[in-house]
């Protein structure tokens, strides 16, 4: 019979991981909370972030500054990107926006209004003209790359993981 996140009773998986990594659910306490930055360091981050729909953390101290870090992250690798300097700017401006924390929501909105459809229009021009060139070394590299990009997304999970673990514990 399929339990929470398909785990299989038994399977040392999920909350069967958890429960072994706290010593027992009767030696930690059946009904007693566990935080949210102990099943992130136990279990990872994909298990902590299910975790959230059932959570006491509060989102704006925990779940919006890690959203907002994890964009400005990825945005910052966008604007490393072979990318026209209109939308390099856009992204430069974005990670700055959202690394600030006096950015309010309305900020951001009305930057995302602004730079969405710029950023479309630089995208699809710069598709269009570097399609068969930009086709043409993705093949050649290709091989190369996978091991690359593996180990970049291995280390971002694992700064991420630390990340939203520290803006856990700093709730605590």
């Amino acid at each position: 019979r399929a339990r929470a996140c398909g785990q299989r009773r038994g399977s040392g998986e999920g909350y069967d991981k958890l429960a072994t990594a706290l010593g027992g659910t009767k030696a930690y306490g059946k009904h007693t909370p566990i935080p949210l930055w102990r099943t992130a360091q136990t279990n990872g981050l994909n298990d902590a972030l299910w975790c959230l729909g059932a959570t006491q953390e509060d989102y704006p101290t925990v779940v919006k500054p890690f959203l907002r870090q994890f964009r400005a992250d990825l945005f910052e690798h966008l604007a490393l990107s072979p990318l026209p300097e209109s939308m390099k700017t856009l992204l430069v401006k974005g990670v700055a926006l959202l690394r600030d924390p006096a950015t309010t929501d309305a900020q951001l909105n009305t930057y995302a209004e602004v730079a969405g459809p710029a950023a479309r229009v630089d995208a699809w021009n710069a598709a269009r003209a570097a399609e068969d060139a930009a086709w043409n070394a993705a093949r050649a590299a290709a091989g190369a790359a996978g091991a690359a990009w593996d180990a970049a997304w291995t280390a971002e999970r694992q700064w991420q993981t630390e990340r939203f673990i520290t803006l856990l514990q700093k709730e605590a």
